[in-house]
């Protein structure tokens, strides 16, 4: 019963000293990652709209690539144009942006194409969502090279990750 007991507080110990507090990891564009809910408007080269929210609100993410450094990926999930491309970050001005990135869902094959964002911003706390939740803001430019002299607008808010239906 004693070498029981010895055994059992021996591993009770060697458990509760393995518990030590990791740090949690943090990627160099943290604070620009996220969850997105945008909607995307035709403009003109001067920015001036032409068309107003093509598609409705569709999911966006942006996240931190492999080599975790100024750059994140921007992702529409394939729900406007199948974009997911990596842009360069200035995380300092919470600014963004990619010249002539080709588009990952659709490297090597036939539809292979090209986008350039100019504008990109993450404004904190710089809208409000549809419930009225103070949320941050993103928006950008983007140019695709398979259509030429049409610029596209993507403006939204981050999701809150309220279960109301609209965050």
């Amino acid at each position: 019963m004693k070498k029981i007991f010895t055994i059992f507080t021996l591993l009770g110990a060697l458990m509760l000293s393995s518990c030590g507090k990791e740090e949690p990891f943090y990627s160099e564009v943290v604070e620009l990652a996220g969850e997105w809910k945008v909607t995307v408007d035709q403009v003109d080269a001067s920015g001036n709209v032409i068309g107003e929210n093509l598609v409705g609100t569709i999911d966006l993410l942006t996240y931190n690539t492999v080599a975790n450094t100024n750059e994140m990926w921007l992702d529409d999930l394939k729900n406007f144009w199948s974009t997911k491309i990596k842009v360069s970050v200035d995380v300092q001005n919470s600014t963004f942006t990619c010249n002539g990135y080709t588009d990952e869902y659709l490297k090597g094959t036939e539809y292979e194409y090209q986008a350039t964002i100019t504008d990109g911003k993450i404004n904190y706390d710089g809208t409000k969502s549809p419930l009225g939740h103070v949320v941050d803001e993103i928006v950008f430019t983007i140019q695709f090279s398979d259509a030429p002299g049409e610029y596209y607008r993507f403006h939204g808010y981050r999701r809150t990750g309220f279960d109301q239906g609209a965050d």
